[in-house]
C-alpha cells in the first residue's frame, strides 16, 4: 500500500468544524469518529459515532485509493460485531474502503450518498 499525503486536510483550518470521508484527511492526522449507519432509517446519523466506538481518537497511518489505515490512539473501542471484545489504544489498527472503492464494490449503491462509509472530524 502506497502512502500519499494531500497538499491540504480537513484538519488545516477550521478543524473544529471540519468533518468528511477519511480519505478527505492526511496521513498524521488525528480524527474521531463522527456517524454511524442507522439501518433502520437507511441514512447516516451525523454528529453520533457508532456504537463502540465513542471517545475514541484514532491516527490516519496509510491513505490509498482503496483503503485507509487507522490506529487507535485514544479512548477503548469495542466493536459491535466482536463479541464485547475491546481493544485498547496503542494495540490496534483497522482499515475502512475509499468511498471510491466503496462504491466501484457496489455498483448499485446511491452515489449521492454512499450509506456505509463512517464520517470523521478533525479531533481536538
Amino acid at each position: 500500500m502506497t502512502s500519499t499525503v494531500s497538499a491540504e486536510s480537513l484538519c488545516d483550518e477550521n478543524a473544529e468544524k471540519s468533518f468528511g470521508y477519511l480519505e478527505l484527511f492526511s496521513v498524521g492526522d488525528i480524527v474521531e469518529p463522527y456517524s454511524h449507519y442507522d439501518s433502520e432509517k437507511d441514512r447516516q446519523v451525523i454528529g453520533s459515532p457508532e456504537k463502540g466506538m465513542e471517545n475514541t481518537k484514532w491516527k490516519i497511518v496509510e491513505i490509498s485509493d482503496i483503503e485507509i489505515q487507522i490506529e487507535l490512539i485514544e479512548g477503548e473501542f469495542t466493536p459491535w460485531y466482536d463479541d464485547g471484545v475491546t481493544h485498547k489504544a496503542g494495540e490496534y489498527r483497522t482499515y475502512y474502503e475509499t468511498t471510491k472503492e466503496h462504491l466501484r464494490l457496489n455498483p448499485t449503491a446511491d452515489k449521492s450518498k454512499p450509506e456505509n462509509i463512517s464520517v470523521f472530524k478533525c479531533a481536538k
